[in-house]
């Protein structure tokens, strides 16, 4: 078996970040499917019912409309994003020479050129809209802790080669963190409290 050529190894990162997208954006699909389906449901319902129940029902309504949009307000201006950055870096580091064992086939400049283009620019995105949209999610211990934790890890790592060393955030007890798997169970209890709160009123 002969190893992989610089262009190989390019040409399967870009395949990577396509196909991690594509994943990202089916899922994204599915969710607002599922949110759409609620609202429809929601709606015809309400014509069933009689005037004076309705418009408590209505008024009822229009605060769980504006907690469902608050909901998919994170999905699609914060979570969704953050977990395509997520799923970029968790393809990208793989393939950096000193970052991960199995990067071995990767020739080190090119490895640094992959850390310097790709990783460290989608961890500085990935750290600007955790800046922006915080507050979306500052009350859920679930995300608060880990995503604080990120914002450390890349200021740890920037701070590192910006000093032009060639150690690693591990190598200064800053270890990757696991940011991905919080924000995929917010994602899952946002969409579960959304259809929860669809048929209570079904």
């Amino acid at each position: 078996m002969t190893p992989m050529t610089y262009q190989d190894s390019l040409r399967l990162l870009v395949w990577d970040k396509a196909a991690l997208a594509l994943v990202g954006i089916l899922f994204g699909g599915l969710l607002t499917h599922i949110l759409n389906m609620c609202s429809k449901s929601r709606d015809r319902h309400l014509l069933a019912i009689d005037d004076s129940a309705r418009r408590k029902r209505e008024a009822s309504l229009r605060i769980i409309d504006g907690q469902i949009d608050l909901l998919q307000r994170r999905l699609d201006e914060f979570l969704w994003p953050l977990t395509l950055y997520l799923m970029i870096d968790g393809a990208v580091w793989k393939k950096v020479p000193g970052l991960h064992v199995s990067a071995e086939n990767m020739p080190t400049e090119a490895g640094r050129l992959v850390e310097s283009q790709c990783l460290l620019p989608n961890h500085y995105r990935a750290v600007e809209l955790i800046e922006k949209n915080f507050h979306l999610v500052a009350g859920e211990d679930e995300l608060r802790g880990p995503m604080i934790d990120y914002v450390q890890h890349v200021a740890i790592f920037r701070a590192l080669r910006e000093a032009n060393l060639t150690l690693n955030p591990i190598d200064v007890d800053e270890p990757p963190r696991l940011l991905w798997r919080s924000v995929s169970v917010s994602q899952a209890g946002i969409a579960l409290k959304c259809l929860r709160r669809s048929l209570k009123w079904a």
